[in-house]
């Protein structure tokens, strides 16, 4: 069993690593760097936080969004992941405003998080609520349906601002 400081130690580097990536705009590496340093010490908020913006330079934002609410959880009220959440909600209203939801919905079927959600009968149903707005007030009660629906918008599968 490697010590909690090691451990902590081996997180930062992957994180600061990968900051140094984001700088070359090697965006894959920095992301997989992320993930490693999140993997060895997955209490840090900042590594949340660096994972959802380059998430976000990839037009990731479903995953930024994921990125950015694990990050507070992990540290209630930390200031740059709440801003994180405010600049994903930005991006989704620009690119819905731009039209290019398409190429979005597209790239974001590729996804297997936005392909289980398709599949799931019970989201397949909530789906078909869409225009019926009480029905939908009613589907946004459910917390776990809510960030469903919030990730599809994100990812350009459904359409309209956040």
């Amino acid at each position: 069993m490697i010590p909690k400081h090691t451990q902590t130690h081996t997180g930062t580097f992957y994180l600061n690593r990968a900051a140094a990536y984001t700088k070359l705009m090697d965006f894959d590496r920095a992301h997989s760097d992320c993930e490693k340093g999140l993997k060895y010490d997955p209490e840090n908020a900042k590594g949340y936080y660096r994972k959802g913006q380059i998430e976000l330079l990839l037009k990731k934002y479903n995953r930024a969004m994921d990125s950015f609410r694990q990050g507070l959880k992990v540290k209630p009220g930390d200031k740059a992941c709440t801003i994180g959440l405010q600049q994903v909600r930005a991006r989704v209203n620009a690119a819905a405003s731009q039209g290019d939801q398409q190429e979005r919905a597209k790239e974001a079927m590729k996804d297997p998080e936005i392909q289980a959600i398709m599949s799931d009968p019970v989201m397949r149903s909530v789906l078909a609520d869409l225009s019926d707005p009480k029905k939908m007030q009613h589907h946004m009660a459910n917390a776990e349906v809510r960030s469903k629906i919030e990730k599809l918008v994100a990812a350009g599968i459904i359409g309209g601002r956040m």
